[in-house]
């Protein structure tokens, strides 16, 4: 059971993320490869509630082929994106790429049992995290620029 909630829990959160990255950079995404992307996490979390653990845990390789496709296509969105001089965009590479290379090294460690590393891989974490609230930050701050330019105060 724990396994099937760590499973949901991991494909939830990567259709989340995908979601969040199409909602961002929405004139940059083919619509078509976010409606696929999604429809397959969606089929890998249905998989994982339906099927029993023998099964639905080789659900995996699947999974890691379709992050690393997501990630190929992120990359290349991005670029486009900052080509567009959408400049924040390159918070998000930084953020994208070094999340990429820690979810690789704690892979990597995890597979090791390195019990040590994991503290910097989840060091490593909170830079990402970092990156993303800066990003984030940068979209608020141009929505309430944006919103005191179109209300003035009386």
């Amino acid at each position: 059971f724990l396994t099937k909630i760590e499973y949901v829990t991991l494909f939830i959160a990567s259709t989340s993320a995908s979601l969040f990255f199409n909602e961002i950079f929405k004139k940059f995404v083919n619509r078509y490869y976010s409606l696929l992307s999604l429809l397959c996490f969606i089929l890998l979390t249905t998989l994982v509630i339906i099927l029993p653990a023998p099964y639905f845990t080789k659900c995996i390789p699947p999974f890691l082929i379709l992050m690393v496709f997501n990630l190929l296509y992120v990359t290349f969105v991005i670029v486009r994106a900052i080509i567009g001089r959408q400049y924040e965009s390159i918070l998000l590479l930084l953020s994208m790429l070094l999340g990429s290379f820690i979810f690789y090294i704690h892979i990597f460690f995890f597979l090791g049992k390195n019990g040590d590393a994991i503290i910097f891989v989840n060091f490593g974490y909170i830079i990402v995290f970092l990156l993303l609230a800066m990003l984030l930050m940068t979209r608020f701050s141009r929505s309430f620029k944006a919103l005191e330019i179109a209300n003035p105060a009386e």
